[in-house]
Order: structure tokens, then sequence, then C-alpha cells
């Protein structure tokens, strides 16, 4: 049991974690979209994590050994593909860097 709780209060906190870094990336314009496509993901890994731990139980009887080591290499490629991705930086406006306003004075 207090390894259920310790996986759930650590699951917990890493998806609200997650929730707030993903939809704070976001514009405003894209907030919805961002955020549904972020719960699709999430319920689509929960659904592809139980089927291939039930797939394995079952073809190999009970094997709890392989599920692990299958959720081990599940674990390692979502690390890999996480640090992988780039950090998008804002694109500034033309000449914003160098502070031009785009108004000539005078007008």
């Amino acid at each position: 049991m207090p390894a259920g709780l310790l996986g759930g209060l650590g699951i917990g906190l890493v998806l609200t974690a997650l929730s707030t870094a993903a939809s704070a990336a976001l514009p405003p314009e894209r907030f919805a979209a961002g955020t549904g496509l972020l719960m699709t993901a999430r319920q689509l890994g929960g659904a592809l994590g139980i089927a291939g731990t039930a797939a394995v139980l079952t073809g190999k009887g009970d094997n709890w050994r392989d599920v692990f080591l299958m959720a081990a290499l599940a674990s390692l490629a979502a690390a890999l593909a996480g640090c992988s991705m780039r950090v998008r930086t804002p694109k500034t406006a033309k000449g914003a860097e160098s502070g031009a306003t785009g108004v000539r004075p005078g007008r």
C-alpha cells in the first residue's frame, strides 16, 4: 500500500506541473487547442500503457518482471524524446531588438 500511495502522489505532482508548464507556454488564441491536445495525449498514453501491460501479462502468464522492464524501457524512450526537444523562444518583431519602433519622427 505505501508504494501505491507514493506512486499516486508522484504522478499527481508530475501531471499537475506538466499541465501548468504546457498551458503557460501557449499563446491565448491557442490555449483551448493546446490543452485539449495535452489531455488527449495523456489519455492515449494511459490507454497504451494499460494495453501494453495487459498484453505482456497475458502473453507470458503472470510475469511482473517483464511488465517492469517494459515500463522502464517506455520511460527511457520518453526521457530521451524529452531531452531531444528544444525550448522555443518567442519571435520578436523585425527591428525590435535594436529598439526600432517603426514610427518615423515628425509624423
